[in-house]
């Protein structure tokens, strides 16, 4: 079975995470160590908070460099909401803090920034693969206020709506994969999400 480690950067639905991975029969750890994140065939970066101190948590603990080793080794990466987010290289949130910059493009406000987008949406893929189907099919569950936007949009996988704004909802860069959504949050239909993600092989 893959080794699946949730990081733990002091941010982030972790303990959640790691009940809903348990219940698809998974047997996460939950770790800051870097040299057991560098063994992880799988690691999973959550999220919960702002872009700016998410990047000065990785940083302080070196994680980044860790996350780094994964990516050169074709381990699999998996990040949910901010996790998606500190994929990307800057953030308007954060003036002046350089994201993990795996993804070019920026992180964005949502059009109506009074408001926070918070509930279930639909996904509408942006690909025909093993995923992008299954996404189609279900609603999943949104808790977020900024928007990923990658320069090359061929890495968008899917994407949904707030008020008429329309914002990546997945991104797939080869062992790299984001979702904005929750899918820890999102019913039988996170699991499965969840399930796909972690038996597939790059």
């Amino acid at each position: 079975m893959n080794k699946v480690t949730i990081i733990d950067y002091g941010m982030g639905n972790i303990y959640g995470l790691s009940c809903a991975i348990k219940k698809i029969g998974f047997e996460p750890t939950i770790s800051s160590d870097i040299n057991y994140i560098k063994n992880s065939h799988i690691i999973i970066l959550p999220g919960v908070g702002s872009f700016g101190a998410a990047m000065r948590n990785i940083k302080s603990k070196k994680i980044d460099e860790a996350i780094s080793h994964v990516n050169k080794n074709n381990g699999s990466i998996f990040g949910i909401c901010l996790g998606m987010q500190l994929f990307f290289e800057k953030s308007e949130e954060s003036p002046g803090v350089n994201g993990l910059a795996f993804i070019k493009g920026n992180v964005l406000k949502l059009k109506n920034n009074q408001k926070l987008n918070v509930g279930w949406s639909k996904n509408i893929s942006q690909k025909d693969d093993y995923l992008s189907n299954l996404l189609d099919n279900g609603e999943t569950y949104f808790i977020h206020s900024y928007k990923a936007e990658p320069q090359d949009k061929d890495l968008i996988w899917a994407v949904s709506s707030f008020e008429k704004d329309y914002f990546c909802s997945a991104v797939k860069k080869k062992n790299i994969i984001g979702f904005q959504f929750h899918p820890e949050k999102s019913g039988e239909f996170g699991l499965k999400i969840l399930k796909i993600f972690l038996e597939r092989k790059n």
